[in-house]
């Protein structure tokens, strides 16, 4: 449609500028026809020539200047209606207090918070009786100082909608919120932005080296900071590309714990980091410094085991609707099920973590790595273990203990992943400027791409037909002209109106013929610019999505959108109708000089020396002005980053009130691109006002030039010659001052082609289809067997491999577990399954080596369900079946299977329900069921976990986790995860550090060995815990053994009856044929 629309408008440019290079023409054939054909006057060279200087006078302020002005003026309208809608949007609210809402927000005793019969939801304009569309329903609740009060529920209800409520994000229906201090705030996703690691965490404050410091080790992010290439003063993309999950998780809650506020709002941190890690935050972090320095902390998460040492539980259910509220002991001995109401049996329990002391040193420490020679065994006894030497080195560091305190296979030394990711990605390139003249080839392209070269030759005929048309009809007035002064001449007062009308219609037919060649030639022109247009921006969009994975963590969102919107924008509106007029003033300038040449030729003289100084003027100009383009579009990309960062953001920086750091980092953006665009301008001036001075230095010696030749009969020059030499004198000085300026215009708008050529010659990805002779069976993959052969990764050549010559054998069906802490190479086996970056080594699924399939063939046989769901905006319909292939009945089913059916029921449109950009109008764990939904439709042999289940409540987590076993349970199935209970039952568990496979066998073989990385994993979540945790590793491997042993009875008995029916039908088969002797 939008295509269609700039089609429209292309075409309508063309024809105003069209009927703008020939509205001289056709004014003054009006003026002749009427003078002389009902005026009944006669056209003398004196009459018609100062008719001509008069029109082409008021020619660009008529033809040119006003219609600009005209569309530039409803163009603003339109701008400023746009600009009020958004102004006449509802404010956020505001209080007396910071960040209180509805009254004072002092209390005379000392709680922080109260909320009063809230009621509220995103939908402004529900009924009261439409209760589904709650997001918060009656909440009551006070927080005190030094009180810790965890807010839980199931996926959706409102856990993070109250955190926003408090912050002011969502406004109220009815009920207040009173606050008694300052806000810190630590969202649910992550949000950092384009700066240093250390600004992300102190934002604009005045950096307190201590306070740094201690936080950063109590949110066990110190390890990290050393492993990064500039360590806290490592550059971070928009959105922490370069960062982990669970790195980026705990920045986000450094940068709360930093900020000295009264009331902290945490939402859910601890579901991205792994048990041990959640452990040492939830100690260190929110009971020993937060709580004990009197800070009242609001934390929302689905982990039940850190209930029982909250001061207050607040319980919610659907649609924000309070179950209970009260100290957690308390509401249990009411006889509420907490667990019910979440509809899951996780009942995790921890040590009492009111008396938890900070984990000694040798627990922070990892547990060594030996490289596995060779490929796994499939048998489930059997494990790669750490050998001998370094079973003494694990020993070592067992023993030496300290009282440091961070927790075991958080952040460790030789974490490889994250070294050569962050040193990869950290820090960010910088946008490529080109310098120097735009060359040719870029010209070149932008017109191939366009044309062809029959349109290209219509083209070319149909300019070269409008120019002699257009210096013809001159000719033809002149002519007219001279007819008439010799008709005066021989005594006749007037021509023969049989000829006067033979001349007129002559004359009106030219014009008829140069209005048609004009417009033709203006769209045709304006359609190659079209399809150059759309052929550049499909390019550039092709290139972009086949472009490798590393090209986007190297540009930030702002720069690739500067491309699409600014770039193409120049591109789309103002390269052509500048082309047109190079085209029209090339071809006129060789018209009027050929014209003016033939009637005087002593004027080429002073054109030449014009020509001269006119070009040495333009070289000084376009130098500066190219480069002076280039640098504005390079300086306009921070600008749509910072805005695209802001808006992402904005509950955050509103939380932290630091609005006015942000603005002012807008407006210096904005200032570096507007002192770029100003300098244009003025060189842009300066060259105009030069040119003019040349251009009336130009006419002055042009026309006394003349003046004097006609006098004094040099040359025979006629009257009409001469002023017909005049008036193209005059319109060639314009004209050449216009053309000049124009060539430098189109000069600096072809860097935006150059800068979109730049991204439509990126180096792309593996070819996206196989080739015919390497084509997998058909319906490969069949099984989903998967063997990784000495397999090694490096994000960058110079940099370490992040995994390290792994081998190991995956089994059809099986159900592998992969675990370790951050950064030992979880999400680098994901990377080379995918290939998003190409390994080293083999990797082979049912027999086939994935590096001899084209990524379309190979991505799409396997599943994968990211730890961030990607949804986009439209019908739900489109984001589980992108592509329309599935019947609405297998749909359901999928939902179904996915726990979501119930819920899209409820939904305005049900499988046509729309859903916003990155599924905003949807909770965390719903988008991620909608991936899940979207994996069960596609019917993967593979798939892949890669932390599913970090952000959800225990109830989502276990739906997905049911889903899988139901609709996967014929397919291999690898899950990352840094919760433990998620891999409990998987068949075997890969244990990974720095790369490599530490452990990899059955879980319950792995827990029989107290040495083992799996086992001191499991102990260090607590004794009840640990228990729980080994029963279900132990359930789950005898569960597997009655089953093989049912099947392996169920063969015996098959093979032992199949022997019996053979040998009976052999018997019979004997006494048959004996019968038959008889």
């Amino acid at each position: 449609m939008e295509i269609g629309r700039v089609r429209i408008a292309s075409a309508l440019k063309g024809i105003n500028m069209a009927l703008f290079f020939v509205s001289s023409k056709f004014i003054l054939f009006l003026c002749c026809i009427l003078y002389t054909m009902v005026a009944g006057k006669s056209l003398t060279s004196e009459k018609v020539f100062v008719t001509i200087a008069l029109l082409n006078s008021v020619r660009l302020a008529m033809g040119l200047y006003f219609p600009y002005g005209m569309g530039q003026g409803l163009e603003t309208l339109v701008s400023l209606r746009r600009i009020q809608r958004f102004l006449m949007l509802e404010e956020k609210g505001q209080s007396a207090e910071p960040l209180s809402r509805r009254g004072s927000s002092r209390s005379t005793d000392d709680a922080m918070l109260r909320l009063a019969d809230v009621r509220a939801s995103w939908i402004s304009t529900i009924l009261p009786s439409d209760t589904n569309l709650l997001a918060l329903n009656n909440v009551n609740f006070r927080v005190r100082r030094g009180e810790l009060v965890i807010v839980t529920g199931p996926v959706g209800c409102g856990k993070s909608s109250l955190l926003m409520a408090i912050l002011g994000e969502l406004p109220l229906l009815t009920g207040t919120i009173k606050l008694g201090g300052t806000i810190a705030y630590a969202s649910q996703v992550p949000w950092l932005f384009n700066a240093t690691l250390k600004r992300n965490i102190c934002f604009n404050s005045a950096a307190d080296e201590i306070r740094f410091r201690k936080v950063v080790k109590i949110c066990a992010l110190e390890k990290d900071i050393e492993l990064l290439p500039h360590a806290e003063e490592t550059l971070v993309e928009d959105k922490g590309t370069s960062l982990s999950g669970g790195q980026k998780a705990r920045v986000s809650l450094a940068r709360a714990v930093y900020h000295d506020a009264d009331l902290y709002l945490l939402d859910d941190p601890l579901s991205a980091v792994d048990a041990n890690v959640s452990r040492h935050i939830f100690a260190s972090c929110i009971q020993k410094y937060l709580l004990h320095r009197g800070k009242a902390v609001i934390l929302a998460t689905h982990q039940l085991q850190y209930l029982r040492h909250a001061d207050r539980v607040l319980l919610l259910r659907k649609n924000g609707k309070p179950v209970a509220y009260g100290n957690y002991y308390d509401i249990i001995h009411k006889g509420i099920d907490i667990e019910g109401i979440l509809n899951t049996d996780q009942n995790d329990e921890s040590d009492n973590l009111k008396d938890y002391n900070v984990i000694e040193k040798s627990e922070r420490e990892p547990f060594d790595v030996a490289e596995p020679s060779k490929d796994v065994p499939a048998d489930s006894k059997t494990f790669v273990r750490l050998d001998n030497r370094n079973l003494s080195q694990r020993e070592t560091f067992e023993k030496s203990k300290s009282q440091d305190g961070i927790e075991p296979n958080v952040i460790i030394n030789g974490d490889v992943e994250a070294q050569g990711a962050a040193a990869m990605r950290a820090q960010q390139t910088e946008e490529s400027k080109t310098t120097g003249t735009v060359s040719a080839a870029v010209y070149w392209k932008y017109v191939t791409l366009g044309t062809g070269w029959l349109s290209f030759s219509f083209l070319g005929l149909s300019s070269l037909a409008s120019q002699a048309l257009f210096n013809g009809v001159d000719f033809w007035l002149s002519y007219w002209c001279d007819k008439v002064k010799d008709a005066q001449e021989n005594g006749e007062t007037n021509l023969d109106l049989h000829y006067l009308s033979w001349l007129a219609w002559m004359y009106g037919g030219l014009i008829v013929l140069l209005v048609a060649a004009s417009v033709i030639r203006a769209l045709l022109f304006f359609a190659m610019c079209m399809r150059s247009s759309v052929r550049l921006h499909d390019d550039m969009f092709a290139c972009i999505m086949r472009a490798p994975i590393s090209f986007f963590e190297r540009n930030p969102i702002g720069r690739i959108q500067n491309r699409f919107t600014k770039d193409l924008g120049v591109i789309d509106d103002i390269l052509p109708p500048t082309g047109l007029d190079i085209s029209f003033i090339t071809l006129n300038l060789v018209g009027v000089l050929t014209s003016v040449a033939i009637i005087c030729p002593y004027i080429i003289i002073p054109t030449l020396v014009l020509l001269v100084l006119f070009s040495f003027l333009w070289n000084i100009y376009i130098r500066t002005a190219r480069d002076i383009k280039r640098l504005e579009g390079v300086t306009r990309s921070p600008m749509f980053s910072h805005v695209s960062s802001t808006l992402q953001g904005l509950a955050t920086i509103r939380a932290y009130r630091v609005e006015p750091v942000f603005k002012h980092l807008f407006d210096l953006y904005q200032d570096r691109h507007t002192s770029s665009w100003n300098l244009f301008l003025c060189t842009t001036r300066w060259f105009g006002i030069t040119l003019d001075f040349l251009a009336f230095t130009y006419i002055a010696i042009v026309t006394m030039s003349l003046a004097i030749l006609g006098a004094n009969g040099v040359g025979g020059l006629t009257g009409s010659q001469v002023g017909l030499a005049v008036t193209n004198a005059l319109l060639l000085t314009g004209m050449f001052q216009w053309g000049v300026r124009q060539a430098a215009e189109i000069e600096s708008h072809m860097t935006s082609v150059e800068r979109v050529l730049e991204y439509c010659s990126l180096v792309p990805e593996a070819p996206s289809e196989t080739k015919p002779e390497c084509r997998p069976p058909k319906g490969w993959p069949n099984a989903g067997a998967l063997t990784l052969r000495n397999v090694n990764l490096r994000y960058l050549q110079d940099q370490p491999p992040v995994l390290c010559n792994l081998s190991c054998h995956f089994q059809p069906g099986e159900k592998i577990g992969i675990i370790g802490r951050t950064g030992a190479g979880k999400s680098s086996i994901i990377a080379a399954l995918f290939r998003l970056y190409e390994p080293e080594g083999d990797i082979i699924i049912d027999g086939v080596s994935t590096s001899t399939l084209g990524l379309h063939e190979l991505r799409s046989a396997i599943g994968i369900i990211p730890q961030e769901p990607s949804l986009f905006a439209g019908s739900l319909r489109r984001n589980i079946d992108p592509f329309g292939e599935i019947s609405d009945e297998e749909l359901w089913q999928a939902l179904d299977a996915a726990c979501l059916k119930k819920a899209v029921e409820d939904m305005s449109g049900g499988l046509n329900a729309t859903i916003s950009e990155e599924g905003a109008n949807l909770s965390s764990g719903q988008r991620q069921l909608v991936c899940l939904a979207r994996a069960i439709v596609r019917r993967c042999k593979i798939l892949v976990l890669d932390e599913a289940t970090a952000n959800v409540d225990p109830h989502t987590d276990e739906c997905i986790q049911n889903a899988i076993r139901r609709s996967f349970h014929h397919a291999t199935v690898l899950t990352v995860a840094h919760r433990l209970h998620t891999v409990m039952d998987s068949n075997r568990v890969m244990v990974l550090d720095a790369g490599r496979i530490v452990e990899f066998a059955e879980p319950h073989s792995l827990l029989q060995d107290p040495r083992s990385g799996l086992s001191q994993l499991v102990d260090r979540t607590g004794p009840a815990t640990a228990e729980k945790l080994r029963r279900l590793a132990k359930e789950a491997h005898l569960s597997k053994r009655t089953k093989n042993v049912y099947r392996l009875d169920k063969e015996h008995v098959e093979n032992h009856s199949l022997s019996y029916t053979s040998d009976y039908n052999s018997n019979q088969e004997i006494q048959w044929r004996e019968s038959s002797r008889i």
